[in-house]
């Protein structure tokens, strides 16, 4: 057997990392040069790469599985090969399948025999139904008909990548709940004063995150995230932002954020957004987050509770202002400005009294950065 070529998921997007969505072929059969052979999507894109020579191919990576920028997904052989056994597993059955498809149909009591494929991958036995049971849950639950509805709509694109990652981070990341609030008045005043007379080009996400990344350098278990048993914390601080534009949604990310100042990174946003509405964005804007905000102030939601992004630990979502009516002590009402967080975090390893030593560090760090505006 001799490996000929090599098919690498390229770095030409704003993604570290692609959903495997088709493979226009089957392991071992032969395919010409310039042959299609996958699709890989993104969160903003979708890609078809081809091979540049012709040969016997090897699929590396399952439909539906997640693949890294740098991965190599197939190899290109110069002759037919034999199937590893970690590619795939010999049953009692005449047909071969997948070391995962072996796990899964063990685990749910599936009859490979039933599907009518030679070589059985997880997606074949996700697509058949797992079991009986499942099948009719299945069958109440997704068989519809579409006179019954004005329209049926399939999720597919940049919506489908970006479900998929809500959804696995909701099975496998247990969320916990926080919300702390706090007076802004000066603050914000602080924040037009300074606008008004030119003195630095600032906003309240950018203090915000100025003061987010002082906290995670200080608190450094919520740059972090959990894989299996094992935590790994960030060496580096880089803080993504939720940005919308028009109906889709993006996420830029400010590299080592704890070294900016807020006019760094009010201006450093300024900039990515200007890019991403040209449509000119530069990939490395995109890479790396180790946290991320969602900023909702501009908006009429006054509460949410975000879900966290694999890989981190938590996420914290800035609803709008809150303002409430409030009786001085010189008996004057006057309007009460308050600041919310909402924060979702990784409650297999952080606890609620974690969280709130957290947010109570980020508005001490709003504070003492706001004295210097």
């Amino acid at each position: 057997m001799s490996i000929i070529h090599q098919i690498i998921a390229p770095k030409e997007n704003a993604d570290t990392s692609f959903l495997l969505r088709r493979q226009y072929f089957s392991n071992n059969q032969k395919v010409h040069k310039n042959a299609e052979i996958l699709d890989l999507e993104t969160s903003k894109t979708a890609i078809i790469l081809d091979t540049p020579i012709e040969g016997f191919i090897e699929y590396l990576f399952e439909v539906g599985e997640n693949v890294n920028v740098g991965d190599v997904v197939a190899n290109i052989h110069n002759k037919k090969y034999k199937i590893k056994d970690n590619q795939r597993k010999k049953t009692n059955s005449s047909k071969n399948i997948s070391v995962k498809a072996l796990k899964i149909a063990s685990q749910h009591n599936i009859d490979i025999e039933t599907i009518n494929k030679d070589f059985i991958t997880s997606k074949d036995l996700i697509d058949n139904r797992e079991t009986k049971d499942q099948k009719q849950i299945n069958h109440q639950s997704y068989s519809y008909d579409e006179r019954d509805f004005l329209k049926v709509v399939n999720i597919d694109g940049n919506r489908l990548l970006a479900k998929n990652m809500m959804c696995e981070s909701s099975t496998t990341i247990p969320h916990s709940f926080v919300e702390f609030e706090f007076i802004a008045n000066e603050l914000i005043k602080k924040i037009e004063i300074a606008s008004k007379e030119n003195r630095s080009f600032i906003t309240l996400l950018s203090l915000v995150i100025s003061a987010l990344s002082k906290s995670l350098q200080e608190m450094s278990i919520f740059n972090s995230y959990r894989q299996n048993d094992k935590i790994f914390k960030y060496k580096d601080i880089n803080v993504g932002i939720v940005v919308k534009d028009n109906n889709s949604l993006s996420i830029p990310v400010l590299k080592a954020a704890h070294k900016l100042s807020p006019a760094d990174i009010a201006k450093k946003l300024l900039s990515i957004r200007m890019d991403i509405a040209r449509g000119t964005p530069n990939i490395r804007d995109f890479e790396g987050g180790t946290f991320t905000v969602s900023p909702l102030d501009h908006s009429s939601i006054t509460k949410v509770i975000p879900i966290i992004h694999p890989r981190q630990a938590a996420v914290i979502a800035i609803p709008r202002i809150k303002e409430e009516l409030f009786l001085n002590d010189e008996k004057e009402i006057i309007v009460q400005k308050k600041i919310i967080l909402c924060m979702s975090f990784d409650h297999s390893y952080l606890d609620a009294s974690l969280a709130e030593e957290f947010l109570i560090k980020i508005r001490d760090n709003i504070t003492l950065i706001s004295k210097n505006l």
